[in-house]
């Protein structure tokens, strides 16, 4: 079993507890130092209480795994960044009547607001795309305020 695959095993439970999905694992070594870097998110908008208390359940997880015995390890929790692609169902849902820029696997672009969201398809504004015509969708930034 692989380190991230080590390391997902033993926080999901403390994720699951939390209403939280695990996103990413990043393991940088340098020496004996480890930097670990867990990437959360949830179905809202994450504060930094909450990032703040899901470090602080998963540090003492991480620290008791036999893999970082003998090493010294920073963690970093963190949430996605805005400029992270969407790629799961959820992703889309989280952001529904943002502005995006989807690029399809032909190559053609289309660029609108996320107006509807299921399991198989999103439409931006009055386009219905299949997940899985989608090669490459990332929100845009824009000022105007988001109805939810």
């Amino acid at each position: 079993m692989s380190v991230k695959d080590q390391i997902q095993l033993a926080i999901t439970p403390a994720l699951d507890d939390s209403k939280l999905f695990l996103e990413d694992i990043n393991i940088v070594t340098a020496g004996k130092h480890r930097h670990l870097t867990i990437v959360v998110d949830a179905d809202h908008d994450l504060s930094m209480d909450e990032i703040a208390g899901i470090t602080r359940k998963l540090n003492p997880i991480i620290d008791s795994l036999p893999l970082f015995n003998d090493l010294n390890f920073n963690l970093e929790v963190t949430s996605p960044g805005f400029d992270r692609p969407l790629t799961k169902s959820r992703h889309w849902q989280k952001n529904l009547h943002r502005k995006v820029r989807v690029v399809l696997n032909d190559g053609k672009v289309i660029s609108g607001r996320i107006a509807e969201v299921n399991e198989q398809s999103v439409t931006v504004d009055s386009s219905n795309i299949s997940l899985s015509e989608i090669k490459r969708a990332n929100l845009e930034v824009d000022f105007k305020p988001v109805r939810k």
